[in-house]
């Protein structure tokens, strides 16, 4: 959103770095509507290209109504949101029958996956939504090959790669599609022996998309970096290779049923495929593609299963497994091919007066299915998991990061604290929000994006955390500060919460005998979740008082500042009051 406020005011794409401008500009393009938005274009961030640090400065920290800017930004992937369920159900009642189209548009206005990520300022859903209309031009212009539908096709296909750099993937998903299945009478024309009428009609889909991807760079003509022949769009280019080169080197952190990992695991997407999908698609989806198979044939519909078996297939070989939410592309060729029960309530497969009503009533209580265990779940959606793992409160067991916990229950905490009467919290905290915005009263703990360093963040202890209130995300809880000290919060993985804060956020209450001495523990050159455990025993001298100038060194040389009166019975470190002005000791 930063970066697409920054373009539409300025033309300047450097801030379009992780992905490419179209979904950005999207959801900048209601705030220019707004007549009190700030642009920090003097902070340092800005002219370094640091894009992490301006969105966080342009968001937070430069006057911006940080709440209501991002409710306006939201209309975007809404009204893209929309435009998937018409598309979803247009196509349905087009390729396979009325009854196909009803039950496309309830599986999707009710999918909670879909409905989590069409309030979110991300890229996710706009990807999903160029690429089901990229694949439904695509069947319209085989079905009936007018210039009209190659230029639509040609022309989605462009903003497919333009919302998110694995839009690419639609070029090889709409060969393979071309050159398998079979649509309209096509198998009897010269066309499917010429190899060049398929390279043309490619070239000059490729020719559309790729003027398409120049016209949101706005005609950006410009040689790559090392280069001296400019080209058009080469920013979208570079930054393609780049993005991929850091994701390659620089692996993310992730979990999987107890496990963490940096690159993950070739089985995370196909479990969270089963996991994170609602019981009714998936049984419909088994049903709708046994018929699709059966009254088609596999290469007739190999427009509604290939496209998501590649994507997922690509998934499983990538090294980024952190979420549900980068194969959700996969989700609408899911519901497509479940469309196809249809014919069953329509009568087309199943012969029988009787047996028509039975499949009739049973499509119709796995509709409700679908609806009911969203409805139930609002305004939750992020952290729907089926009933495999007990739904959300069991997701934890199985995923974390966007699949349950991504910053999104702040407003839940501050309401679940006003309910229960607590006035402060220790939080540790998935997500980049200043949670003062959002009323709350709290002391930070280790967690990324924003409390990753810090003298108050150096001083949590992890192994006998201080007494009081905890809140800790569903992230941390399980990945730390993303696995640097990924046990940071492994105390509190076996205590039971007291409540919860929507799904994402456990609510904790530590405390100790009254007897055992209590003071603060103070560090301002290494944090204490740096040090073993040994190591804080080696301060624990029984009896005195560690000064400044008699504090240990650390083993790599940073000076420890504590103050800790210790016997044979403390091992807490707890709080009293906060820092006044900590001084770094760091020599």
């Amino acid at each position: 959103m930063a970066a697409g406020y920054a373009y539409l005011k300025t033309g300047d794409f450097r801030m379009s770095q992780d992905h490419p401008a179209l979904i950005n500009l999207l959801s900048a393009l209601p705030l220019l509507l707004r007549d009190d938005m700030q642009l920090p274009l003097d902070h340092p961030s800005w002219e370094a290209r640091d894009f992490f640090n301006f969105a966080r400065v342009f968001l937070w920290e430069s006057g911006n109504d940080a709440p209501s800017v991002l409710e306006w930004a939201r209309w975007a992937t809404i009204v893209l949101g929309a435009v998937l369920l018409v598309v979803l159900f247009w196509w349905a009642r087009q390729m396979v029958g009325v009854w196909a189209g009803w039950i496309a548009l309830i599986l999707a206005l009710f999918d909670p996956n879909l409905i989590a990520n069409s309030r979110l300022v991300t890229t996710d859903l706009g990807l999903t939504c160029f690429m089901l209309l990229t694949m439904w031009r695509l069947y319209c212009w085989l079905v009936r090959p007018s210039p009209l539908n190659l230029f639509l096709t040609g022309l989605f296909a462009g903003l497919t790669m333009v919302s998110k750099y694995t839009g690419l993937m639609v070029w090889p998903m709409m060969l393979a599609v071309v050159v398998i299945g079979r649509y309209g009478d096509w198998e009897i024309r010269e066309w499917r022996k010429s190899l060049w009428f398929l390279i043309s009609k490619f070239l000059w889909m490729g020719l559309t998309a790729y003027l398409v991807v120049w016209v949101v760079y706005r005609f950006d003509v410009s040689p790559l970096p090392g280069t001296a022949v400019p080209f058009p769009a080469s920013f979208y280019f570079y930054r393609l290779w780049q993005t991929f080169a850091v994701i390659e080197a620089e692996p993310l952190a992730s979990y999987l049923l107890g496990q963490t990992s940096r690159g993950g695991w070739w089985y995370y997407f196909p479990v969270a495929l089963l996991v994170k999908s609602s019981l009714p698609l998936l049984i419909l989806t088994a049903v709708g593609t046994a018929v699709a198979f059966t009254q088609t044939g596999w290469r007739n519909s190999s427009i509604l299963w290939l496209p998501p078996l590649f994507y997922l297939l690509l998934a499983m070989v990538g090294n980024i497994t952190i979420g549900y939410r980068h194969i959700l592309p996969v989700v609408p060729f899911l519901i497509m091919l479940a469309s196809y029960s249809g014919n069953w309530v329509s009568g087309k497969w199943v012969i029988g007066r009787s047996n028509v009503a039975i499949t009739q009533l049973l499509i119709t209580l796995l509709l409700l299915w679908q609806a009911i265990g969203t409805l139930r779940l609002f305004p939750h959606q992020e952290a729907f998991f089926n009933e495999l793992v007990g739904g959300p409160s069991g997701g934890g067991r199985v995923l974390s990061d966007s699949n349950l916990d991504w910053g999104q229950d702040l407003i839940a905490l501050r309401e679940l604290m006003t309910e229960m009467g607590i006035a402060e919290v220790n939080l540790a905290y998935f997500g980049t929000a200043v949670p003062e915005q959002y009323g709350l009263k709290y002391r930070p703990l280790p967690g990324f994006l924003r409390f990753t360093a810090g003298a108050e963040v150096n001083a949590y202890n992890p192994y006998t955390p201080p007494p009081g209130w905890y809140a800790i995300g569903q992230t941390p809880l399980r990945l730390g500060l993303m696995l640097q000290n990924n046990d940071l919060y492994a105390y509190f993985r076996e205590q039971t919460p007291v409540a919860q804060a929507g799904y994402s956020i456990n609510l904790y209450y530590v405390e100790y005998a009254e007897e055992l001495p209590v003071e603060r523990l103070l560090v301002t050159g290494t944090a204490v979740a740096d040090l073993s455990w040994s190591e804080l025993e080696r301060l624990s001298v029984s009896g005195e008082q560690l000064s400044v100038n008699s504090s240990p060194l650390t083993d790599d040389g940073r000076r420890l500042i504590t103050k800790w009166t210790a016997d044979e019975t403390t091992r807490i470190i707890p709080f009293t009051e906060p820092f006044t002005t900590p001084v770094d000791f760091n020599r």
